[in-house]
């Protein structure tokens, strides 16, 4: 079975602080009438600062 290489499906912003900062990525979910749901974006926060949220859905990978 061969793999290909992982493409890009976004650039993340850089830390601040290039040798101590801290990149975390999370799921992202909504509540409505106490049903907990699973949405297809993804939560970055970047050095605490910042906090991007990338909607997954629409990309596509083409595999061979």
């Amino acid at each position: 079975m061969d793999l290909q290489s992982p493409s890009i499906l976004a650039q993340l912003p850089r830390p601040l602080h290039a040798s101590t900062g801290k990149t975390r990525i999370g799921d992202v979910f909504s509540l409505a009438d106490a049903k907990k749901r699973k949405r297809y974006e993804v939560a970055v926060a970047v050095d605490g600062e910042a906090i991007n949220i990338y909607n997954v859905r629409g990309f596509t990978v083409c595999l061979p």
